[in-house]
């Protein structure tokens, strides 16, 4: 995959990254909310329900060792998402893209293969 096709790839899932987030959020801003036992996880905001509308194809990549979002976490999303697809790298953590850029890369394209080769 040339260079180019990699960023505008990029950009493309940082903006469905985003969109997820803004549906998330109450209202333009992402505010933390607090518990006792810390920051609410995805599970607990009260508009996570609305994930489903999502209807654009989305990848959903966890770090099999991430000690801030459960895979839980993930596979809700995942089965929540009307056409989602989970990859779970297992040697990465929180950050995957950062962590293990070249399985991140390989999942990514094996992923987009399918969506590119319909255009």
């Amino acid at each position: 995959m040339s260079k180019r096709i990699f960023r505008t790839l990029a950009i493309i899932l940082g903006a469905i990254v985003i969109s997820i987030i803004l549906l998330l959020a109450d209202g333009p801003f992402m505010v933390p909310i607090r518990t006792l036992d810390g920051l609410a996880s995805a599970r607990q905001l009260a508009t996570a329900g609305r994930v489903a509308e999502i209807r654009q194809p989305v990848l959903v990549v966890a770090g099999g060792g991430d000690a801030i979002v459960p895979i839980t976490d993930s596979q809700r999303l995942d089965s929540e998402l009307p056409r989602s697809d989970l990859v779970i790298l297992e040697s990465c953590g929180h950050v995957p893209h950062e962590e293990c850029p070249e399985s991140f890369k390989e999942a990514v394209g094996v992923w987009l293969s399918p969506l590119l080769q319909r255009q």
